[in-house]
């Protein structure tokens, strides 16, 4: 009676963590990968703070993060681009484009093939 008890419990624990590991959401289990094309390196800054250093002034910004949802709004000349269930926001204005809510690991910069061969 015992034997059967603990197997039955093992066969349940091992469905349940099996369950959490099919259904976690990020970019490697099926999350979104946004891809910003051409963007101008002077206009980006994360968290409030400017992107420098970088070797190009045009790269392709590429956000890895979990979203199932997007949601795209306009308001006073800034488009906001908001992902869930990450909470990451991308908000496009004259001033430029500004990241929140996104890791610095989730953030991954491409140069555009014309510029790698120069």
């Amino acid at each position: 009676m015992m034997k059967s008890m603990y197997f039955r419990f093992i066969c349940l624990f091992s469905i349940l963590i099996g369950l959490i590991a099919v259904f976690g959401c990020d970019a490697a289990r099926g999350g979104a990968t946004v891809y910003l094309e051409g963007v101008n390196m002077g206009a980006v800054s994360m968290e409030g703070k400017p992107l420098t250093g970088l070797p190009s002034s045009k790269v392709n910004v590429v956000l890895k993060v979990s979203a199932n949802q997007v949601r795209i709004s306009q308001a006073n000349g800034k488009t906001t681009i908001k992902l869930l269930p990450s909470g990451a926001t991308v908000v496009t204005s004259a001033e430029g484009i500004s990241f929140t809510g996104v890791k610095t690991e989730q953030v991954e910069m491409q140069w555009p093939q014309d510029q790698v061969a120069q």
